[in-house]
Formats: C-alpha cells, structure tokens, sequence
C-alpha cells in the first residue's frame, strides 16, 4: 500500500511539473500560410524587441528575449496571425 501511496505522489509531481512548464497549443497551418520565421523575426526587431532565442515550437513561434521596456519575456505566437497565444513577462 506504501508503494502505490509513493508511486501515486511521483505521478502527481509529474503531472503538475509538466503543467507548469507546458508550452502553448497553436494551430497547424501549411507551410505557404505560415508568415516566415526569418520575417517575423525581423518585425519584432523593429518593433523593439531584443531577441535572444526565436524558434519554432510545436506550431507556435517562441521568442526569449526582452521587450521594449526591458523586461524579460518569453511569448508564443500564432505562425500565420502574428497574434500572442501566450506570454509571460517578468
């Protein structure tokens, strides 16, 4: 009974650390609907983002980086809207 009571809390560790650090859910596009990374890319640039890391991430784009203000962000955008699925900023 101990094992499974210790067996039980692992899981639920698990499940509650993934939840934590789960990345957000976008939706799948073709390839030539998708505004491309390297152009996105270049508009948060201009739009005075410092760019640290800017990937792909399931279907989303994910950008490390700090925002106008300064502050450390990390935001996930829609590949063909350009719209912030998700953020957090510190």
């Amino acid at each position: 009974m101990k094992a499974i009571r210790t067996i039980a809390l692992a899981l639920t560790a698990i499940v509650a650390s993934t939840s934590v650090f789960a990345g957000a859910t976008c939706q799948s596009y073709p390839e030539n609907e998708r505004i491309s990374q390297q152009a996105f890319e270049q508009a948060l640039t201009k739009k005075g983002f410092m760019v640290k890391n800017f990937k792909v991430s399931g279907n989303c784009y994910e950008l490390y980086g700090k925002s106008p203000k300064g502050k450390k962000v990390e935001i996930y955008f829609d590949m063909k809207t350009g719209k912030i699925v998700k953020s957090e900023i510190e």
